[in-house]
């Protein structure tokens, strides 16, 4: 709501980076985190390391989300063939014991 009534409130874009951040947010909180901090060299307020430090913190949380999300699609991608091979073979099997024929 502070940011509604003041686009130039700092503290807000940065209180609301935080609160993203804390909500796994995380694209989210960069947004706002950015605008702080671009806000922060506007103004030439200086806040050290504070809201670059988050930054930095929300973009390696992002990075270690989209990573874990891509370990996971891999890992799918590495089980699915063996699974259609053993289901494949399985349906084979099945056909030829329908049908009666042998198998050896």
């Amino acid at each position: 709501r502070s940011i509604e009534l003041d686009e130039n409130n700092l503290k807000a874009y940065f209180f609301a980076g935080q609160a993203h951040l804390g909500l796994a947010q995380w694209d989210e909180a960069v947004a706002k985190l950015m605008v702080a901090h671009n806000l922060a060299l506007e103004q030439h307020r200086n806040f050290g390391d504070d809201i670059t430090s988050v930054i930095r913190l929300a973009r390696r949380k992002r990075f270690e989300a989209l990573d874990e999300k891509r370990r996971q699609e891999e890992i799918v991608l590495q089980v699915l063939p063996v699974f259609l091979i053993c289901r494949l073979e399985t349906v084979i099997l099945f056909e030829l014991f329908e049908s009666g024929e042998k198998l050896c």
